[in-house]
C-alpha cells in the first residue's frame, strides 16, 4: 500500500485516493484477508515425502496479480516468486532480487537479480519478465491494479539481470513493495488484460517457483510436484497435494488452527502449537477533527493518554471472548523492527502497564476536566465528559465487539468518563467516517500490511480532505491525529534508506506515539499455528504461512 503523496495530483494519482476510502473500509469493517484454513500431512516414501494440504475452499484461479482470492494468494507461493519477501517477523530477504540500494534517499531503486533462474517452461527469467509485471502494474489499463497506486512509477531494464525503479516520491519502504510475484513476459505479452483471469496461466500457472502444478480436478483437488530446477534447492516434498475439502481434525499435520483446536492439540504429543500475531489488530479510535464534536474532548493528549492508561486490557478481551494478547502500540510484538515494540511493550512476554487509575485521573485534572456539580460525571467549561462509541452490530463469528465496547464503557465510567455504547451497522460506521468526519470514537480492526509504513495513518498531512467532485484527499488518518514530533520522524524515516537507522526511526517513533497516544490500543489478533513434530522450517507469520514452503521438510 503506498502513502506518499505529490504536491500535485493527477487525476490517475486522485484515483488512489478512491482506494484510500476502501482502506477506511477495511479499519471500520475488518475485512483482513484470512490465512488459508490448512492441515498439512507429510507421508514418508522411498524418495521425499507429500505434503497435502487442505483449504476448505477452491481458489477460482492462479495469477496473483488479477485473483484478489485470500486462498489464491497463499497458493501462489507455490508456484511464483516475487522480488523481495517478507519473512514471519515482517523483515525484508532476497527472493528472485539479490540486492536492492537507492543512491539517492529511496527516489531511485537499483535491484539485481539472481543469476540462472528458470522458469517452468525452461525459459531463463531476466530484467525483461520484471520490466513486464512491473509495467503491467502502472499501466492505467490495468483495472486490476487497486486504486492505481503503481501509476507513475517508471520500472527500466538496465541489463539483463538489473533493473532500476524510479519513483514519484521518495519511498524508504520500497523493498517492502517488491513482494508482487514476478509474471512470465513470454506466456501474457500481448494478451488483453481482460482476458487474464481466464487465461491458460490462471489454471496452469508458468513460474519460478518450488513446485510446478500436475493437475488440477475441479472442485476436489490440485497436485504439484517439486521443481527440479528451483533456484532455491530441491524442495523437501516429492509432491504436494491441495484438496479443496474443510479441515476435519484427523489428519495429522501442521496449519492454521482456531484456539479450541490448539488448545486440543497441545495436548496431543503429536504436535507442537505456535502462536504468533495475526493479520490485524483492534483499537478505539478517537476523532479529533477541528469542528467536530470529538475534537473538543480527544484534542488533548493527555486525555487520549488517560483513557489508554486506564484500561484493564485483560478484562476486555474476557469481555470479547477470543483469545488475544493485550495491545498498547500500533507494533505489533514479533514483527519488524523489533526494536520499535520495546517503548510500548505489549505483546506476549511484552510489557503492557497494569490499569493506572491514579494516573488516567490526574491527567484528566491536568486538562481540565472535573466534577464540578458532583453528579459523577466530569465536565469543563459547562460540557460533560459524554460521547457515543460506535461499535459494529455484526460481531465478526466468535468476536463480540459490541461486548467489548460495553466493557471499555465500563471502565471509562470509574473515571467520571461516559462513553454511550451505539451498536451500529457495519455500513453505518463506514458512513461515519466518510465526510464530514463526524463520529467520536469507534472500536476499530486495523489490518497490518507487510510494509511497516504508518505514515499515512499518523502523519498530520495525511488528514483525509473532500475535494468539490466527491474524491477524498490527504491519506488515511481519518482520527485526525496531529503530532510535530511524530511528523519529523515520519518524514525522516521516509528518507532513510539505511535498514539500521529506519529501525532507529521507528524505536523513536514508538516512543513518541507511547507519550502521545493516537488512539486507544485494546488487543491483538492471535493466530495459532499446529505442526507434527517432525515438520521442520514452517514459520508463520501475519502475512502467510506458505510463503518459504520451498524450505519446508519433514524429518523422521
Amino acid at each position: 500500500m503506498g502513502k506518499h503523496q505529490r504536491p500535485t495530483e493527477t487525476r490517475r494519482t486522485r484515483r488512489r485516493w478512491k482506494f484510500i476510502a476502501l482502506l477506511a473500509a477495511l479499519f471500520v469493517l475488518g475485512a483482513a484477508a484470512s490465512y488459508v484454513g490448512a492441515k498439512y500431512v507429510g507421508r514418508w516414501s522411498k524418495e521425499r515425502p507429500t505434503l497435502t494440504i487442505f483449504t476448505g475452499r477452491e481458489p477460482p484461479g492462479l495469477n496473483p496479480l488479477v485473483l484478489a482470492d485470500p486462498t489464491a494468494t497463499e497458493l501462489a507461493d507455490l508456484f511464483y516468486d516475487p522480488l523481495v519477501r517478507v519473512d514471519a517477523a515482517g523483515r525484508t530477504v532476497p527472493a528472485l532480487a539479490t540486492a536492492w540500494t537507492s543512491p539517492d534517499g529511496g527516489a531511485t531503486w537499483t535491484v539485481r537479480l539472481r543469476d540462472a533462474v528458470t522458469w517452468s517452461d525452461g525459459r531463463r527469467l531476466t530484467a525483461d519478465d520484471v520490466t513486464f509485471t512491473y509495467t503491467t502494474l502502472t499501466s492505467p489499463e490495468f483495472d486490476f491494479n487497486a486504486g492505481g497506486f503503481w501509476c507513475g512509477y517508471k520500472v527500466a531494464k538496465l541489463d539483463a539481470l538489473t533493473v532500476r525503479f524510479t519513483l514519484p516520491a521518495a519511498d524508504a519502504f520500497f523493498p517492502w513493495r517488491l513482494t508482487v510475484p514476478i509474471l512470465p513476459r513470454a506466456q501474457l505479452e500481448g494478451i488483453p488484460y481482460h482476458l487474464w483471469p481466464g487465461h491458460a496461466t490462471a489454471r496452469q500457472p508458468v513460474g519460478t517457483g518450488p513446485f510446478i502444478l500436475e493437475d488440477w480436478k475441479a472442485g476436489r483437488s490440485l497436485t504439484a510436484r517439486a521443481n527440479p530446477d528451483y533456484w532455491g534447492g530441491a524442495p523437501g516434498f516429492s509432491r504436494v497435494e491441495v484438496r479443496f475439502t474443510p479441515l476435519d481434525g484427523r489428519e495429522v499435520g501442521a496449519g492454521v488452527v482456531d484456539a479450541a483446536k490448539a488448545v486440543a492439540l497441545g495436548k496431543d504429543r503429536r504436535f507442537e502449537v505456535i502462536a504468533h500475531p495475526g493479520p490485524s489488530y483492534f483499537l478505539i479510535a478517537l476523532n479529533q477533527r477541528a469542528g467536530t464534536p470529538g475534537a473538543a474532548l480527544f484534542g488533548d493528549s493527555r486525555v487520549r493518554e488517560a483513557l489508554a492508561t486506564s484500561l484493564d486490557r485483560g478484562k476486555v478481551i474476557e469481555a470479547v471472548g477470543v483469545k488475544a494478547y493485550p495491545l498498547s502500540s500500533p507494533f505489533l510484538p514479533g514483527l519488524w523492527p523489533a526494536a520499535a515494540r520495546d517503548p510500548g511493550g505489549q505483546g506476549p512476554g511484552g510489557r503492557v502497564a497494569a490499569p493506572d487509575l491514579d494516573r488516567a485521573r490526574a491527567l484528566l485534572t491536568a486538562a481540565g476536566w472535573q466534577d464540578s456539580d458532583g453528579d459523577g460525571v466530569l465536565d469543563r467549561d459547562g460540557r460533560p465528559f459524554r460521547f457515543t462509541l460506535l461499535a459494529p452490530k455484526e460481531p465478526a463469528p466468535g468476536l463480540d465487539r459490541p461486548a467489548a465496547a460495553q466493557e471499555v464503557a465500563r471502565q471509562w465510567s470509574r473515571l467520571g468518563v461516559v462513553a454511550n455504547v451505539k451498536v451500529a451497522p457495519l455500513a453505518d460506521l463506514f458512513a461515519a467516517m466518510a465526510p464530514p468526519f463526524a463520529y467520536e470514537a469507534m472500536l476499530s480492526r486495523f489490518v497490518i500490511a507487510p510494509d511497516p509504513d504508518v505514515i499515512d495513518v499518523f502523519a498530520s498531512d495525511r488528514i483525509p480532505g473532500v475535494e468539490p467532485d466527491g474524491l477524498l484527499t490527504g491519506g488515511a488518518n481519518f482520527s485526525s491525529y496531529s503530532d510535530p514530533h511524530v511528523d519529523a520522524i515520519l518524514s525522516k524515516a521516509g528518507r532513510t534508506t539505511d535498514p539500521a537507522a529506519l529501525q532507529g526511526a521507528y524505536t523513536d517513533l514508538a516512543a513518541a506515539l507511547a507519550a502521545d497516544p493516537p488512539a486507544v490500543f485494546l488487543w491483538g489478533e492471535q493466530s495459532y499455528y499446529a505442526v507434527p513434530r517432525g515438520l521442520r522450517g514452517a514459520a508463520p507469520g501475519p502475512f502467510g504461512a506458505l510463503w518459504n514452503i520451498g524450505e519446508w521438510r519433514l524429518g523422521r
